[in-house]
């Protein structure tokens, strides 16, 4: 379907001005290189941080906290792809535990034209995007506060809940549920991540069409030495059916594994919170 709206449109665009009502004389595109709007979270009253991209132009942005966003085309036809481009675009929203969703947008000459597809005729959403949550991640650690000197185990514990009727992930699995793998980020310097993983795991694509329940327990030696606060983040990766390659590789080949690229991914997830105390 989505192969046969772009045709559909490409070929529009083959006719002339004078033939083709989308592209008729009296639309100038002096100026029209923005395109902006609102996407929202449902259920969520802070709507920022969610991923704009605009296919084709490689133009990002984030959205502010009520879920405002603005993409400009490069002025510079030769900074755009074929120096002044036509065709159909789409702009994709993304958060990884959020349903991927886009916007079609209709370029002529390098320049949005407005009035057409998902724009209107001022240049925005013709109605605010709305991204449907699919996974609810939970993450509780115990006990919350171990001093330096602890010798026991940390007890890490997940909990995954669709919202949908089924999702993929990734996650680092050692046994059925056993949990295999989390990140440990010093809170506020946020640079200081400690990867915690269980010999044995490994990552695998997990079915969750029920709410599911994982556990790990970390050894002392296996935490952080220095005092602080830590953020306790599990790897968990939903997979996104239709997910172009392009959107899929932003954050980094390797941001689908156990790496430090994972980090980059839009989340919407709180992580626990474990304080390790002096004495």
């Amino acid at each position: 379907m989505r192969f046969l709206i772009r045709a559909a449109v490409l070929l529009l665009l083959t006719v002339s001005c004078t033939e083709n009502f989308l592209f008729d004389d009296e639309i100038t595109p002096v100026n029209t290189r923005s395109v902006e709007g609102y996407v929202q979270l449902r259920g969520e009253t802070d709507h920022g941080g969610i991923y704009v991209y605009l296919e084709g132009f490689d133009v990002e942005t984030y959205t502010d906290a009520g879920g405002y966003f603005k993409l400009e085309i490069p002025q510079n036809p030769r900074l755009q792809p074929g120096q002044g481009v036509d065709g159909a675009f789409y702009i994709w929203y993304y958060v990884d535990n959020y349903r991927l969703m886009n916007s079609l947008t209709l370029v002529r000459g390098g320049q949005f034209s407005y009035g057409h597809a998902d724009i209107n005729d001022e240049g925005r959403l013709k109605k605010t995007v709305v991204l449907p949550k699919l996974l609810d991640i939970t993450t509780s650690v115990s006990p919350e506060r171990i001093s330096e000197e602890f010798d026991g185990v940390l007890q890490v514990n997940m909990t995954l809940k669709n919202l949908t009727d089924s999702v993929y992930v990734n996650v680092l699995e050692r046994k059925f549920h056993e949990l295999g793998g989390v990140y440990l980020i010093n809170n506020p310097d946020s640079s200081n991540i400690q990867f915690v993983r269980l010999e044995n795991a490994a990552n695998r694509r997990v079915l969750v069409d029920s709410v599911q329940y994982w556990q790990m327990l970390v050894s002392r030696d296996s935490l952080p030495l220095f005092p602080g606060k830590y953020e306790v983040l599990p790897f968990v990766k939903l997979y996104h059916k239709g997910m172009p390659d392009v959107l899929r590789e932003k954050f980094g080949s390797n941001a689908s594994t156990f790496s430090r690229e994972f980090l980059n991914l839009p989340r919407k997830v709180s992580p626990a919170l474990l304080t390790i105390g002096r004495r």
